[in-house]
């Protein structure tokens, strides 16, 4: 029997046991099939409630313009 070496080796936690405390509900994220870790492990959601809904759009190709429609749609930046 050979002594253990200088060095530990654990086998590799999956993904979804990985947990931080967070304040925010959290997701699990898969990109085409494979797990991945979002930007400093904040996959948190953000719940609002819609403020209006979207009946329709154009897009003028020529000057890139796009117009939606719709009803209670906001018209200050502020309201969203």
């Amino acid at each position: 029997m050979q002594p253990p070496g200088p060095n530990i080796f654990y086998d590799v936690i999956p993904f979804e046991m990985l947990r931080t405390y967070e304040t925010e509900p959290q997701l699990l994220v898969s990109v085409d099939g494979n797990p991945a870790v979002c930007h400093n492990m904040t996959c948190d959601v953000t719940y609002i409630n819609p403020v209006g809904e979207i009946t329709g759009s154009t897009f003028d190709e020529a000057s890139g313009l796009l117009t939606i429609t719709g009803t209670n749609l906001p018209t200050n930046i502020s309201d969203y």
